[in-house]
């Protein structure tokens, strides 16, 4: 029987963990295992005559995560790390912002109707305000979104569920809703501010998640290195140095 304490990449919300955890105990020989969404951690206790830490870290990155196995903890220094870790932070900001550069002008329209109760505009000089909200959240919905159906995606081939199947859902319901709707029915309120928005500040929450993982993580990584690098031991009656390791 083995215990090992491993990393773990790709989790971005905490049932990503709850699902790491339930479905790798469907794993033979796996006795136990529990992920920390936070630390990005995984404990895990196995049979190794059954299994091993090779056919777990295969079943995981089926889920669409990665574990580091300790043959792996050296490929990368450091500095590739942290440049990893800011071209996350990169990424969610930029769909953050590409988000709500194209939202901003359906969720303030749909904000003052609704605040001062104003009658809808439904055409300025000829042309259907509704044709130019719709092309603004499309993108939103099937470019800048897309991590949210591919980690759906990704959660219903192994017969679970998380958080993004959730967004996926309700958003697709909403637009295609609007679409349908818009298309073939005259309805009067499509409802692309409800997609649209949603998605937008979905993703603002995930830059700021994933900007103080960020920052926490910087944080401790200082800390360690106010760790002492030496121990002073006795050995036969006399004291010596030695490296900490």
């Amino acid at each position: 029987m083995a215990k090992v304490v491993l990393k773990v990449k790709g989790m971005h919300c905490a049932s990503c963990s709850v699902l790491i955890d339930k479905l790798g105990l469907t794993v033979p020989g796996v006795l136990s295992i529990k992920t920390s969404y936070g630390a990005e951690k995984t404990a895990i206790e196995y049979d190794e005559s059954k299994t091993t830490l090779e056919k777990i870290d295969e079943f995981i990155n089926k889920l669409g995560y990665d574990i580091i196995r300790p043959d792996e903890a050296g490929a990368h220094s450091p500095e590739e790390e942290e440049a990893k870790d800011r071209e996350r932070i990169a990424e969610a900001k930029r769909r953050m912002i590409a988000s709500f550069v194209l939202s901003a002008p359906i969720i303030v329209y749909y904000m003052l109707i609704h605040m001062f109760n104003l009658p809808h505009v439904h055409s300025i000089w000829g042309l259907d305000l509704n044709y130019i909200y719709w092309i603004l959240s499309t993108p939103i919905q099937f470019v800048i979104a897309w991590p949210f159906y591919r980690n759906s995606f990704t959660a219903i081939r192994v017969g679970s569920a998380n958080m993004d199947v959730l967004v996926a859902l309700g958003t697709s319901a909403a637009y295609f809703y609007s679409m349908i709707g818009f298309l073939f029915f005259n309805i009067d309120h499509p409802f692309w501010e409800s997609s649209a928005a949603l998605l937008s500040f979905i993703l603002l929450g995930r830059y700021i998640e994933v900007l103080a993982k960020g920052r926490a993580s910087a944080a401790i990584k200082e800390l360690l290195k106010l760790e002492a690098k030496e121990a002073h031991i006795v050995r036969d009656g006399a004291e010596m140095t030695v490296p900490l390791d």
